[in-house]
């Protein structure tokens, strides 16, 4: 998802409060219920891409560092220059 015109604080909101829907929504599949989450990699221009191109490879390994399951807050990931932030 593009957000032009947000900063780095609306994005974690955003990746925060949908992850909250996904979680606290239950998947019904016959008799089962599930519960289903994501795992959001956040990258922000310019800070971590000059292009769409170097963006998406940089929120493609904030999302796989999400799953990681020493982070702190499960699903969510944003990267600050070269080194990534909880």
């Amino acid at each position: 998802m593009l957000m032009p015109q947000t900063d780095s604080y609306g994005a974690e909101t955003f990746a925060k409060q949908l992850n909250e829907r996904l979680t606290g929504t239950p998947f019904i599949f016959g008799e089962k219920r599930y519960r289903v989450g994501a795992s959001i990699g956040i990258a922000l221009v310019p800070h971590h891409g000059a292009n769409i191109h170097e963006l998406m490879a940089n929120a493609d390994i904030a999302m796989y560092e999400a799953k990681r399951p020493d982070v702190p807050v499960p699903g969510f990931l944003h990267m600050n220059s070269n080194n990534y932030m909880f």
